[in-house]
């Protein structure tokens, strides 16, 4: 077995440019990286992934549409977000959906391990961890990925700051962020408390993760110590997704994923796969049950949309096998922090096709 080191890991590398990759293409989910400081290469190919939040909104709808007779009490548990007057209204055709996944630690437990280190101790409010703008039409069916540290005007405010600190003035001024900053309608609002859903990992006994090489985080209480495959409980399954200083240990050496906020995001997709697998092998009504309340306890959704209205999306999304659409971005420094922008003119053309 690979001795894990306690050295510092290598520097932290900063691509130029770089676009989403799904975890397909690289193994584990993981840059494929020997040497510390090794930088995953941009993917120009388009790629078809299932985006963590857009999964967990799946979950709650596709399992009302699965169990009708069980439809109408889970809708009435989702609470309702008095956002409709800012939303965009729908012209027919096709609808965004703005999807968000926030890192509240409402709905985490106390006895979680780690609890106060992965969602960070003293922490008041709470941030947008993942957004992804999804359009559903006859146009195509395609989401986009927006990275939380994009540098954008705050709406209602008089300067920028990373996106995903807009939801601290309410799910409106997120909203009004993306429709004003990135000039995209938004015609409905989801919003998941992603560690809440730990729950769901509890409802199907765990979820089995293959990892490449044993791999730690000690801020997040990550500890792999043999590569292959894994049955994470609740608290590892935490740990996972919310690493932001991931360690694989190769050939006796750390290496730290070198493209920080983006790895997260692969991570997280890397999990919802297989949280998806083990909820798709589900046949006991009890169990179905559990992870429909799993669901609906930590999701949100705009007032504007109804109990049919849900239905008819579940409909559309167990269908559905969308594009991923690349926003390209470039690194830069604000005030000394880590942000990013819009790389043009590629970020207009990806822009455009939500518009």
């Amino acid at each position: 077995m690979p001795k894990r080191q306690r050295s510092a890991g290598p520097p932290a590398s900063d691509p130029r440019s770089f676009e989403v990759p799904s975890p397909d293409e690289l193994p584990g989910g993981l840059p494929n990286a020997d040497e510390p400081g090794t930088q995953a290469q941009p993917r120009k190919t388009r790629r078809r992934v299932v985006q963590v939040v857009i999964g967990l909104a799946l979950f709650g709808v596709v399992i009302m549409a699965a169990t009708l007779g069980y439809a109408w009490k889970t809708y009435n548990k989702i609470e309702k977000i008095p956002v409709a007057a800012v939303l965009t209204p729908e012209k027919g055709g096709g609808a965004n959906y703005l999807i968000v996944g926030t890192d509240s630690r409402e709905g985490l437990a106390d006895d979680v391990e780690n609890r106060d280190v992965v969602i960070g101790e003293g922490v008041a409010g709470e941030r947008s961890d993942t957004i992804v703008l999804m359009r559903v039409g006859r146009d195509g069916n395609r989401m986009l990925p927006i990275p939380r540290d994009l540098w954008v005007p705050i709406a209602g405010t008089a300067g920028s700051q990373r996106i995903n600190t807009a939801i601290q003035g309410g799910p409106a001024r997120l909203i009004q962020t993306v429709q004003q900053s990135l000039d995209l309608p938004v015609n409905h609002y989801v919003q998941i408390d992603f560690a809440g859903f730990l729950d769901l990992v509890d409802a199907v006994g765990g979820v089995e993760i293959d990892f490449d090489a044993p791999a730690f985080d000690d801020k997040s209480g990550l500890n792999i110590t043999t590569p292959g495959v894994h049955k994470l409980d609740k608290d590892m399954a935490l740990a996972y997704v919310r690493s932001r200083a991931y360690t694989r240990v190769v050939n006796g050496k750390n290496v730290v994923d070198p493209t920080a906020d983006l790895g997260r995001i692969q991570r997280q997709q890397t999990f919802l796969r297989a949280v998806m697998s083990e909820v798709g092998s589900v046949r006991n009504p009890l169990t179905l049950a559990k992870i429909g309340d799993a669901v609906a306890s930590n999701m949100k959704v705009d007032d504007a949309l109804g109990f049919r209205d849900s239905i008819g999306l579940a409909r559309k999304l167990a269908r559905l096998d969308p594009e991923s659409v690349d926003l390209p971005v470039t690194p830069t420094l604000k005030s000394g922090n880590d942000v990013l922008l819009l790389k043009q003119p590629g970020a207009t053309t990806s822009l455009g096709r939500f518009r």
